[in-house]
């Protein structure tokens, strides 16, 4: 009830709105906001592995076809020290090999070698742009009406998306697989077999991950590697493969 001042009578407000008493942008809004630009930012190649790749094939030598006479050496080397690794791929490339009814023997019995390096760099900081999404801001409006009544009118107005930088470290992941067909006068050591004979194919793959882990990703460079033996590409190719696709679950895995 309000009373007037003229005539000292009472009146009966109508509804009247009264002014924005409240403006502001909702706190969980704009985190939620930041939170999907982090899940945006998270690496991408967690998803899928991109491998790029260039495979040649020699005109001068034929292709050893999966025969007993034409068995295979292994021989792997790193850019680092690491003994250990080399061996796990030197079984890994073995395993390959016979799936594909290759025979894999001692380098010093083999009429073939398929040699191998792996190696990764120390990363490099790269910058992307990562869209973030702003809550509009939010209004509440304050009724006031007849017998005392009270009601809140909320309105959020549109938000908008804007785009900022985001620095982040990539590695560089490679790896040179060379099949070389034995010369009858080649020496039993591994590497004086590989200077000795007739390079038969060659394959260069390489992929960008912001994982630093090689033991893991040689996996993926090694399956897109396999993909393509035997064949010339022609020109640098891309291999898509799962993070933890069966195929590399399964090359992973410690050999007895």
């Amino acid at each position: 009830m309000l009373s007037c001042t003229c005539c000292g009578r009472s009146k009966r407000s109508r509804r009247t709105p009264s002014l924005i008493a409240d403006r502001r942008t909702p706190r969980v809004l704009r985190l939620s906001g930041l939170l999907l630009a982090v899940l945006i930012a998270l690496p991408a190649g967690c998803a899928r592995v991109e491998v790029h790749l260039t495979a040649y094939l020699s005109r001068a030598a034929a292709f050893p076809e999966p025969k007993p006479e034409n068995s295979i050496g292994v021989v792997v080397s790193s850019g680092e020290e690491l003994s250990l690794l080399e061996a796990e791929v030197a079984d890994k490339i073995a395993a390959l090999l016979r799936e594909r009814d290759y025979t894999v023997t001692p380098v010093s019995q083999a009429a073939y070698v398929l040699s191998c390096r792996f190696w990764t760099d120390g990363g490099q900081t790269h910058t992307r742009t990562v869209a973030v999404h702003e809550p509009g801001e939010m209004y509440r409006s304050y009724y006031y009406g007849r017998r005392r009544t009270y009601a809140v009118h909320t309105t959020v107005l549109p938000g908008y998306t804007r785009y900022v930088p985001q620095p982040y470290t990539a590695f560089t992941h490679a790896l040179s697989l060379a099949l070389v067909r034995l010369d009858s006068h080649a020496g039993t050591q591994p590497r004086e077999a590989e200077l000795r004979g007739t390079p038969g194919w060659q394959c260069e793959a390489h992929c960008l991950s912001e994982s630093s882990d090689l033991r893991w990703l040689v996996n993926h460079l090694l399956l897109a590697a396999f993909d393509r033996f035997g064949q010339d590409t022609g020109r640098a190719v891309r291999v898509s493969i799962g993070w933890q696709d069966e195929r590399v679950k399964r090359l992973a895995q410690p050999r007895k």
